[in-house]
């Protein structure tokens, strides 16, 4: 998972120690917007509402605990580069039931038949900065700052978030250095996803 370059300082709480820290928001920041929901075993909540030993609904192992929370600060105002900004991803596009933004580093799991066709499995790994321009897909420069919600689990998870759409979850040990070696569910390059998702708009 190789989504961060440094661009900016902000600060990020830590919320399993209470404790605040200084954090690189990087460009490609990823995790998820708050008030994006997730399935949890209490029903569907807005992330920013997940604590650590909550019980979340996976894709691949069912409910497991979080094991990690940590919140940071985006502030998409003052972020010149438009490479940097958040994505606005209309109602349906990647299975979700609402409008929902995106952050452009978040791995994004995609279902389709170009994606079996070019890696022999029908679901591949993006950098949500691939869906820019995708079937309605813009990126959007809010005025205000974006609450961010990184969830961690003990081994890399795919979760589900707005009722359909799925995103990638890193292990715990990798929440702090996303460079170390992916799981089973590592993004393909930016240039790669845009050639599948480019066949994928006919």
């Amino acid at each position: 998972m190789v989504w961060f370059e440094e661009s900016f300082w902000a600060s990020s709480e830590k919320v399993m120690s209470g404790e605040w820290r200084d954090a690189a928001v990087t460009r490609g920041v990823w995790g998820m917007a708050a008030g994006m929901r997730v399935a949890t075993v209490y029903g569907w909540r807005p992330v920013e509402a997940v604590a650590v030993g909550d019980m979340v609904l996976t894709f691949d192992h069912g409910m497991q605990r979080v094991t990690d929370v940590t919140r940071q600060v985006m502030w998409s105002g003052a972020m010149g580069n438009p490479a940097d900004w958040p994505l606005l991803v209309p109602e349906g596009v990647l299975g979700n039931r609402k409008q929902m933004t995106i952050l452009p580093g978040q791995a994004v799991i995609i279902e389709s038949d170009v994606a079996e066709k070019m890696f022999g499995e029908p679901f591949v790994t993006i950098p949500a900065a691939a869906l820019a321009g995708f079937r309605g897909i813009q990126r959007h420069l809010a005025a205000r700052h974006i609450d961010v919600v990184i969830l961690s689990f003990a081994r890399e998870q795919v979760i589900f978030a707005n009722f359909g759409a799925l995103f990638l979850c890193p292990e715990r040990q990798n929440l702090l250095n996303p460079s170390l070696p992916s799981g089973a569910y590592e993004p393909v390059s930016i240039d790669v996803a845009r050639i599948m998702l480019e066949g994928m708009q006919g």
